[in-house]
């Protein structure tokens, strides 16, 4: 995916602002004629099979042990060696848009909700970190939150 760099940041400001949209800090506004386009097909080919509906998995990916305000990038990691010390991953399965035949705008709307989502997580992951202390990890958990080295058969 495109990164969230300054200039991607201010080019997604810039989107927002011209579509009416919130701005977002934590994640770039997304585009979501693709998505919407990718879900009506999706739905598309279940229908024709005759199958079940598609399943939305959403993926949120936070990182420990940067200084605030820098953004892991691939310079930093590929060709100055620094890697973060932990990366948290939340998977969730969302319930679709839920409209069949899915409307283009519903669709994109539901998009834009998903990604209203992240940018409220990982801002509460992060906030902490401007006073120097560790992002709060309870913002991309809850009650069933599962971590990787207590998952059965996960070597770690």
């Amino acid at each position: 995916g495109t990164d969230l760099s300054k200039s991607n940041l201010q080019k997604s400001w810039d989107h927002s602002d011209a579509a009416g949209l919130p701005r977002f800090s934590q994640v770039l506004v997304p585009r979501t004629a693709g998505f919407a386009a990718a879900w009506s097909s999706l739905c598309d080919v279940a229908k024709e099979r005759g199958s079940v509906p598609p399943l939305l998995l959403d993926v949120t990916m936070a990182y420990v042990d940067f200084v605030p305000g820098e953004l892991p990038n691939e310079v930093s990691v590929f060709k100055d060696g620094r890697c973060v010390r932990e990366v948290h991953v939340l998977v969730r399965r969302v319930n679709g848009p839920g409209l069949v035949p899915p409307d283009r705008v519903q669709t994109s709307k539901f998009c834009q909700s998903i990604f209203a989502e992240k940018e409220e997580r990982l801002s509460r992951f992060y906030a902490p970190t401007s006073a120097g202390s560790l992002p709060d990890t309870s913002a991309l958990g809850g009650a069933n939150m599962q971590l990787l080295e207590h998952l059965p058969g996960v070597p770690l």
